[in-house]
């Protein structure tokens, strides 16, 4: 395991509105701030979005399985925000629901709002915390500058 000890920067409530295009808003939002690490808790509702729902197989490189909701899906879901390079990578898992259609996931693109999502943006600050392509699972994963 690693660590970082880091500071509470600054906090944010975000109201996404009907139409919008959730992961867009969130990143320019973000690159507008200049937020460099932080944690995002949302809920409200997705029209559409493409997700993945877990790798295909048990190994690496993860393939993972790719999804559509094509339909308004009730969501609660907890993400990370770093950056790799000069852009942003924000991280979010969900709970969507839909009558009996239920699935977690990772929110990836076309994320559009249904009626509003609401949110809470912690920055984290003092952090050498970022995402760098690991090249054996082919996945940005979180690291640091120095290891604790």
């Amino acid at each position: 395991m690693e660590y970082e000890q880091v500071k509470l920067g600054r906090i944010f409530i975000l109201k996404f509105s009907h139409g919008e295009d959730f992961l867009t808003e969130l990143k320019n939002f973000v690159k507008e701030k200049g937020i460099k690490a932080g944690t995002i808790q949302l809920l409200g509702a997705l029209k559409r979005a493409g997700v993945v729902v877990g790798p295909k197989i048990d190994e690496l490189p993860v393939t993972p399985i790719e999804k559509r909701i094509d339909h308004t899906h009730e969501i609660v879901g907890i993400g990370t925000i770093f950056w790799e390079s000069d852009e942003p990578k924000i991280h979010i898992h969900t709970a969507a629901g839909h009558d009996k259609d239920v699935l977690v996931t990772c929110i990836r693109k076309d994320t559009e709002v249904f009626i509003v999502i609401e949110a809470i943006v912690q920055e984290y600050t003092h952090t050498t915390a970022k995402r760098q392509l690991d090249e054996k699972i082919r996945m940005s994963l979180l690291t640091f500058d120095t290891v604790s």
